[in-house]
């Protein structure tokens, strides 16, 4: 209940989606530059009251603002989008985690005042810190040291960020527990020179500590650091007597029930996690490397290090795995070296810049030490990230394995404590491990058997699985279809845009997918045709997962893309089969994939690409798919020339070239009959895609349409008699706030102030003015609200 009233409390419901707004706000951010706008945190005010929401204002370059600016905008109002794919990221969550409500583009903006409260005096100050980090570091290291002390990252080299991301050492990057012992450590010092009076130094301290959290952003990792040494200090002062287990679970109720959303936050749980492995695990780990390792002053660093963070990757990587998908097997070397570089390099990067406002020149020394210790470090991280086994891909592990995971470690951590040698006993003799193995299998023989019963049940349930999943990805302005066969077979039909200039849907969507859907090897790829839009992401997908064989339409023209793709699949091993209308793939039992098209009797040369793309029938018994590239009207008559009426009649019609008013003609169509169509096409894109034309010409025939800018990602599953379910990943039901299963609707009835409507696991708080009701939410048949 105080969780649900957090939440409720957190956001204001103050405009709808894509809808114009006149407004007042306060920029309470640092300026950020993207490609085409400079983009602000704004908060809301209306009649001289702040409201508790924040936007992301997006405006023109010419526009420059500071913290404190009041503005007054007209523009539209987006809210940020949910995933558009299984377990796709969640931009509306991402957001939320910072209370920012929604996004904002406007040309049209004007500053009335500046009003010079705490967000000025913030950006004052960031201002002052980051001109002087420019003046004493060179360009190529300043925004490390700018991310590394003050958390605000945007700066940071995106080759840097990678290696960093490569050798599982991202986490340097957020303001956390070592930069509050150094601030804490250094302030004491300072403050029992100047004062004399152990308490008043406490209060100064905690002062210091809450103004230090605000200019570094407040993240969550900062937050919690911040408030674990506030209440030791509070405990120092009042009780005598700090307690770990306290402050810890202190810290985190606040920062969930200051912002609910935090629960989403990977920051807040590495950090969380981390600190709670450093407690209970690294005193242990160090008594198991002291049983085997004589231990004098010069290892003890090293060995401490490593205990150190051993016990913060013991505790972590399951969610890393889960997360990022990508493990490094060179992660203790590489957190080893960590420990030995970067509270040097933290220390010093203060010290340049506190001395810097003294003296310029004295600032500069402690700067070139720094920037020589910071070369030595990226060069090491960099030739760490190159070397093989850096960067492994793990498919998305089980929410139940990560589960057990740390069931496993809060058991270890019970017999740690009861018997502090019995684990290191376990750990250091082979013949106590098969004693206790075998007294373990005694006890928990019949525990066994059952367990071994249901697994079997498990696995002979998954054989009997005769089910054809197809799932059209969303990859914005291009096409992706993962086909998963009854026999667990992977098939990849095209796999979006790879232009890394712009947004790589390979690296960046489909490869992370795949690995989601618990998929580390494809058996086929099927690519339509050489564009960049459909083969862009396969180019970045075989360089990263095994792939067993690709397939490709005849080639009649020979594109930058399809030598770079050649390359890359011979470097590879890849084996390639090259078909053309009227081959067979027999890809298993009740499963054959009918090749239509490109044909070398009937070459179509305008727009050659497009127009020989691959056009093929995927057939599974009563159930057929038909995939058509980019084929345009010149290319579906031909194929009408070709194919009576029965080789084209489809369950599923994959439309052609995004929907465009040169493809998908009426008389291709109605030969086609097909019941469902599936559009791949970004949202708001500039081809005005798909066509009106198409749209109505799908609507004649009576066709069902499914498009990936507004449902995102689909989903088809067959038994190969009939469609057993069509699932889409984005529902327009409701505005929906999305967690996890849970979800949370907000309802708006009357007016926005006046009354609004929560709906959470189907109980519904009715707010109006000084007081709530709980009442039960219904849905019925026709997909209404009943009260």
């Amino acid at each position: 209940m105080i969780y649900d009233i957090a939440l409720i409390f957190s956001f204001e419901n103050l405009y709808k989606d894509i809808v114009n707004i006149n407004s007042v706000c306060e920029v309470i951010g640092l300026k950020e530059e993207t490609e085409y706008n400079n983009k602000y945190i704004v908060k809301i005010i209306r009649k001289g009251k702040f409201y508790n929401t924040k936007l992301i204002l997006y405006t023109s370059k010419s526009d420059m603002f500071f913290p404190g600016d009041i503005l007054n905008f007209q523009g539209e109002f987006y809210l940020p989008e949910e995933a558009r794919n299984y377990k796709g990221f969640n931009y509306n969550n991402y957001l939320r985690q910072s209370k920012i409500y929604g996004i904002v583009y406007t040309e049209d903006v004007n500053k009335v005042f500046t009003k010079k409260d705490k967000f000025y005096f913030r950006g004052i100050i960031l201002n002052s810190f980051s001109q002087n980090l420019e003046k004493i570091y060179d360009t190529s290291k300043n925004g490390f040291i700018e991310g590394i002390l003050f958390g605000y990252t945007e700066k940071i080299e995106e080759e840097v960020k990678e290696n960093f991301r490569i050798a599982n050492i991202s986490h340097i990057l957020a303001i956390s527990g070592l930069h509050v012992f150094y601030i804490s450590y250094f302030t004491t010092i300072i403050l029992e020179k100047i004062l004399k009076n152990r308490n008043l130094e406490k209060i100064i301290l905690i002062i210091i500590l809450v103004l230090f959290c605000f200019i570094t952003g407040e993240s969550t990792s900062c937050k919690r650091a911040c408030i674990m040494e506030i209440i030791s200090i509070i405990s120092f002062l009042y009780i005598k007597k700090y307690n770990f287990y306290r402050s810890y679970i202190i810290s985190f109720f606040i920062i969930i029930i200051s912002n609910p959303y935090n629960i989403f936050n990977l920051g807040m749980w590495l950090s969380y996690l981390g600190v709670l492995g450093i407690k209970k695990y690294s005193k242990f780990l160090y008594m198991i490397f002291n049983h085997y390792i004589k231990i004098n002053q010069i290892s003890q660093i090293i060995i401490q290090n490593l205990t150190m963070s051993l016990s913060v990757q013991i505790t972590v990587f399951p969610i890393i795995i889960y997360n990022f998908n990508t493990i490094s097997y060179l992660f203790l070397l590489s957190n080893v070296i960590v420990f030995l570089f970067i509270d040097k390099i933290i220390i010093l990067g203060y010290l340049s810049i506190f001395f810097s406002f003294i003296n310029l020149n004295l600032g500069l020394i402690f700067s070139n030490i720094n920037e020589i210790l910071i070369d030595i470090f990226f060069k090491i991280i960099e030739i760490l990230s190159r070397l093989p086994l850096s960067k492994v891909y793990i498919k998305t592990p089980y929410f139940l394995c990560i589960l057990s995971y740390y069931f496993l470690l809060f058991f270890i951590y019970i017999f740690y404590t009861k018997n502090k040698f019995y684990i290191l006993r376990l750990f250091c003799s082979f013949n106590f491990v098969q004693i206790q193995l075998k007294r373990i299998y005694m006890k928990l023989k019949k525990i066994l058997y059952i367990t071994i019963i249901i697994v079997l049940i498990i696995v002979l349930f998954q054989i009997k699985n005769n089910y054809l999943e197809i799932y059209f990805v969303d990859v914005g302005q291009g096409d992706c279809t993962l086909i998963k066969t009854p026999k667990e077979k992977s098939i990849l039909v095209d796999g979006g845009d790879g232009n890394s200039e712009k947004y790589d849907y390979g690296k960046k969507v489909v490869l992370p997918y795949l690995l989601d859907r618990k998929i580390s090897k494809l058996d086929y790829i099927i690519i339509s045709h050489f564009d960049s839009d459909h083969v862009g992401g396969i180019i970045s997908i075989i360089k990263e997962i095994k792939v067993e064989k690709i397939v490709i339409g005849k080639q009649f023209e020979e594109s930058e893309n399809f030598k770079l793709f050649l390359e890359i699949a011979k470097e590879k091993n890849i084996q390639l089969q090259i078909v053309e209308g009227g081959d067979i793939i027999h890809i298993e039992k009740d499963l054959l994939f009918y090749v239509l098209w490109p044909t070398s009797e009937k070459i179509v040369n305008e727009n050659i690409l497009n127009n020989n793309s691959l056009v093929g029938k995927l057939v599974y018994k009563n159930f057929s798919m038909l995939f058509t590239g980019d084929i345009e009207e010149i290319a579906e008559k031909e194929i009408l020339k070709k194919y009576e009426n029965d080789q084209l009649n489809s369950t599923v019609l994959k439309v052609a070239h995004h929907g465009s008013k040169t493809s998908s003609t009426m008389e291709f169509l109605e030969n086609v009959k097909p019941k469902y169509a599936l559009i791949g096409v970004g949202k708001n894109n500039n081809f005005g895609h798909p066509s009106n034309v198409t749209i109505e010409n799908l609507n004649k025939i009576g066709t069902n349409i499914f498009r990936t800018d507004e449902n995102g990602e689909i989903t088809i599953k067959t038994d190969g008699i009939k469609i057993k379910k069509i699932n889409c990943c984005i529902k327009n039901k409701f505005q929906n706030f999305g967690i996890n299963n849970s979800k949370l609707y907000i309802l708006q009835i009357g007016d926005k102030n006046e009354k609004s409507y929560y709906l959470w696991n189907y109980n519904i708080w009715i707010f109006n003015r000084n007081r709530f009701l709980l009442c039960k939410f219904v849905e019925n048949k026709s997909s209404k609200c009943v009260f």
